[in-house]
């Protein structure tokens, strides 16, 4: 649980609403899933040195590390949920998996994740273009706005987490990210199934 509220509580509530999935409803899971990802790897921000927010600049190795090392990670994923305060065992584990991929500590891991996940939750899987994170959030709550086949709770609720979310996401500190993560997007994407 981070910042009041669960990643996968985010994803979960939406999805299973979509008991007939409308464009709009599918861009908007879409959009949390890839800001569920970020708000789970804040837990990572009380482990390492690293700040909230905190971007680097990408390589394509830093990137190839970071898809490797998801395998573990997401076996460790449930524990990292349920800690709200990781324990020394916990933490262990995670710096041990971090060197073991080549990361410094686990707040560079969670500066290389932060980066790439803000790069990637403005790019379009359709066409592959990027545009700004905020603005694609904005555009999925005016969707949202004019979507006639979701009710008034569903809105209500959609709009609550999307706007969260708007409010959750930085501003890009190294455009330089853009065609470096565009590159690696497919494989990215894949860990989101």
């Amino acid at each position: 649980n981070v910042a009041g509220f669960s990643s996968m509580t985010i994803v979960n509530r939406v999805t299973l609403d979509l008991v007939a999935p409308s464009p709009t409803r599918v861009g908007v899971v879409r959009t949390l899933a890839l800001v569920a990802v970020t708000v789970v790897l804040a837990i990572w921000m009380s482990l390492g040195p690293a700040n909230a927010g905190d971007q680097v600049k990408l390589t394509d190795d830093m990137i190839k590390r970071f898809i490797a090392m998801q395998t573990e990670l997401v076996a460790m994923a449930k524990d990292l949920e349920d800690a709200e305060d990781p324990d020394d065992k916990l933490k262990a584990q995670l710096k041990a998996l971090a060197t073991k991929h080549g990361f410094a500590s686990i707040g560079e891991f969670d500066a290389v994740a932060t980066s790439i996940t803000l790069i990637m939750t403005g790019i379009d899987p359709d066409t592959g273009v990027w545009a700004d994170p905020k603005i694609g959030i904005r555009g999925d709550m005016e969707d949202v706005k004019k979507d006639t086949t979701i009710d008034d709770a569903e809105r209500r609720e959609l709009l609550k987490d999307l706007n969260e979310a708007l409010e959750s996401t930085p501003d890009i500190a190294h455009k330089s990210n853009i065609p470096v993560v565009k590159k690696f997007a497919a494989e990215i994407e894949k860990l989101l199934e």
